[in-house]
């Protein structure tokens, strides 16, 4: 599968930033089937067990992964994640 490259209004990738979206977008692909991940517009991505969250019929909501004890991980980012939704 293809990286989906957009035409911005912006330069255009360099070759070392098309190859960091592409190995990311390989790692992402290959996420664990028991992991839910969001962000709250931090720059962190916390992962979770959607299988377990689901299990005990909880809806993924403010803080509902974390009161049931399902976080799993939280990666760091260098850079702010945007929490946008639609």
């Amino acid at each position: 599968m293809p990286l989906i490259h957009h035409n911005a209004d912006t330069s255009p990738l360099t070759d070392e930033e098309i190859k960091w979206c592409k190995a990311l977008e390989k790692l992402l692909l290959k996420t664990p089937k028991r992991f839910g991940m969001y962000t709250i517009g931090d720059a962190n991505i916390t992962c979770f067990d959607k299988v377990e969250l689901a299990a005990r019929g909880i809806e993924l909501e403010d803080q509902s992964a974390s009161q049931a004890n399902l976080l799993l991980a939280t990666i760091r980012s260098s850079e702010q994640i945007a929490g946008l939704c639609g």
